[in-house]
């Protein structure tokens, strides 16, 4: 997914909210300016994690845009990101047999030509 400023894989997921709203959030994204209720979910900063849920006011910061991991889902509100997390999991234990959700949307990734 093209977000302009910010890294991502090219498998991005979106919360139902959040896909309702893809054009507006793409532009703002682009244009590195925040989007109402906006959260990213993205690859973990640490290797003890396997996802992060940042706020999307994070991407106002060039040193946080900057240091911020490959965007792989997008959640308009808290609980839509959470519910989100869920749904990938989800995903990946039926795929794989296993929760290792970071090695799952790298190797999808992969998978798309995106490495």
């Amino acid at each position: 997914m093209d977000t302009g400023i910010l890294r991502s894989l090219k498998q991005v997921y979106f919360g139902p909210q959040a896909f309702t709203n893809e054009p507006e959030i793409r532009k703002a994204l682009k244009e590195g300016r925040p989007y109402k209720q906006l959260y990213l979910i993205t690859l973990s900063s640490n290797e003890k994690e396997e996802l992060d849920i940042v706020p999307g006011f994070y991407i106002q910061s060039r040193k946080h845009r900057e240091r911020l991991p490959e965007v792989v889902g997008l959640a308009i509100g808290r609980m839509e990101a959470l519910e989100l997390v869920g749904r990938i999991a989800a995903l990946a234990y039926r795929e794989t047999g296993a929760c290792h959700l970071r090695q799952f949307l790298i190797e999808e990734d992969l998978k798309q030509g995106n490495g």
